[in-house]
């Protein structure tokens, strides 16, 4: 489909899958025009070829366009995240994968975009969201007839955005370049990044190898490995600063998603990159900054994944690299079960909070805070199974979460995200009442009252109150009881304040009405199977 298009852009050719356009300024000619794309003066002949429409080969017409031909193969990209396109002969198209480009092709990377090129000589060229350039072909040669020896210079003009490159020592004699409007980077075997922020300073790092970095008003300065400069546009000339250290990091560090990722902080750091790629797929890189060291990292599947941060100083140069495989393994929060949402608590009641276990935890952690207080959250650690005891605290509302934790063989403790958050109220236990026996018909009980109170009266046979008789609720702090004829009760009383209640008054004896009893100790009983009392007074 590449091809086609190409056939129907232009003249024909039997070249012309292969071709660019040029547009002739004054003084070209198809000689230097050979020399200069096909590094060989000679090819003016297959140049002219392709371009039948020349009449006069000594005398090329100021902005015409001609097509070069037999051009060598460009750049093949070998993998593209999000969107990208690139423009061939006024033409654009969405970048793919496998996708070969040309000498004055350019290329646009939008937001959030990643594209990675590979040359034929094995140069890998990262081009990173926003990034913008154009494939130039090799500069205008020096004046000559000469086939020239060297390899084919690769020429890249970047526009804005940022390009990493990694150049092998292999393609030595071969010039690799990065240019800008502000000036350029030329290499043969390293490896180094250059940036062009819009409107902003160029940027070069260095991190294997050397870069010479040139351009008007600066005398060319080389850059070692461990460096970086900054050519702003300015009359000063640019000088290489050391790069700043790379962060501090664990070796072979693992985390949950939601516990994110966090290296060490590095003196100097305006801000700090942080790229991360399957472990599988090391070309589909997710790259973020941040004021701090401290990455999140949802949303992100369980796995092993490549990472790379590192810290940038107040002139935009980055520093140096820490490269580690991170571990990435999910630990569900666990639902709370007990204290039941909103539930309203005695401050001295022993209180049970549970919560679900989950597989493979080996810890949990209880946080319990009251909302938009600002003292530090309670805190309990519980091992094995998530079922602890809530400890005393102030009368007041709170909110509590649970977090899963797992220890690692080298004690490292991964932590899940919070669990839904439960709520809870703390209130002041309603007073055990005092407990008054009267007289009158059935058994009368009085005893001091609360305000807004309730009160459960129960009546049993034993003292431990396994036999309850009966169990009666009343709104006022006084009852009347049935009690049957004879023999010892035991009666208790509990205040309700809300769904909070006192503890139990100590048991009290209390009697049944008098009987007549037979010689063996059973009552007498009428016709109707009533007890007989004694007569009265």
């Amino acid at each position: 489909m590449l091809l086609a298009a190409l056939l129907l852009a232009g003249p024909a050719s039997a070249q012309q899958g292969d071709a660019i356009e040029h547009k002739v300024v004054d003084g070209d000619t198809l000689i230097a025009l050979a020399q200069r794309y096909l590094m060989d003066p000679t090819q003016w002949v297959a140049i002219h070829k392709a371009n039948p429409s020349i009449k006069d080969v000594r005398r090329l017409q100021p902005g015409s366009i001609i097509l070069i031909p037999g051009l060598p193969p460009g750049p093949v990209a070998i993998h593209v995240s999000g969107k990208a396109r690139y423009t061939r002969m006024g033409n654009a198209r969405e970048l793919a994968k496998g996708d070969e480009l040309r000498e004055t092709d350019t290329v646009d990377v939008e937001a959030g975009s990643y594209v990675t090129l590979r040359w034929p000589e094995g140069i890998v060229t990262h081009l990173l969201p926003g990034a913008s350039l154009r494939l130039l072909p090799p500069p205008p040669p020096k004046r000559g007839k000469e086939k020239d020896p060297r390899p084919r210079p690769r020429v890249i003009e970047l526009q804005q955005g940022t390009v990493e490159s990694a150049v092998p020592a292999g393609t030595e004699g071969r010039s690799y370049q990065i240019r800008t409007r502000l000036g350029t980077a030329a290499v043969r075997g390293t490896q180094f990044g250059v940036r062009l922020p819009s409107g902003g300073a160029m940027v070069t790092e260095v991190t294997e190898g050397t870069v010479q970095l040139a351009g008007s008003g600066f005398q060319p300065v080389d850059l070692p490995p461990g460096t970086g400069a900054v050519a702003d546009g300015s009359q000063r000339q640019p000088q290489a600063v050391p790069m700043l250290k790379a962060p501090a990091l664990e070796e072979d560090p693992a985390v949950t998603p939601e516990s994110g990722f966090e290296a060490g902080a590095v003196e100097g750091a305006a801000k700090y990159e942080f790229e991360i790629a399957p472990a599988a797929d090391p070309l589909a890189i997710r790259r973020v900054e941040g004021a701090t060291p401290v990455f999140a990292l949802r949303p992100i599947r369980d796995g092993s994944y490549r990472t790379r941060i590192r810290a940038v100083d107040a002139q935009g140069i980055p520093g140096l690299v820490t490269a580690r495989t991170l571990t990435v393994m999910s630990l569900a929060a666990p639902f709370l079960n007990e204290p039941e949402n909103d539930a309203v608590l005695g401050q001295d009641v022993e209180t049970r909070m549970l919560c679900t276990d989950i597989p493979g935890a080996t810890h949990y952690e209880i946080d319990i805070r009251r909302p938009g207080a600002k003292e530090e959250a309670v805190k309990l650690m519980v091992a094995g199974s998530c079922d602890t005891r809530m400890p005393m605290l102030l009368v007041g509302k709170y909110e509590w979460r649970a977090y899963t934790l797992r220890q690692l063989p080298n004690g490292k403790m991964l932590r899940s995200g919070p669990s839904a958050a439960g709520r809870f109220s703390i209130v002041v236990r309603p007073p055990t009442p005092a407990l008054k026996v009267g007289g009158g018909q059935g058994l009368s009980l009085r005893w001091e009252g609360s305000p807004d109170a309730s009160y459960i009266v129960q009546l049993a046979s034993d003292e431990e109150f396994k036999q309850v008789i009966s169990e009666t609720k009343v709104d006022l702090p006084e009852v009347t009881l049935d009690v049957p004829t004879g023999g010892a009760y035991f009666v208790r009383i509990r205040t309700l304040s809300g769904s909070v209640a006192s503890d139990f008054t100590p048991p009290r004896i209390v009697r049944g009405p008098a009987f007549v009893g037979s010689s063996d100790g059973q009552p007498v009983r009428d016709s109707f199977g009533t007890p007989l009392g004694p007569p009265p007074p």
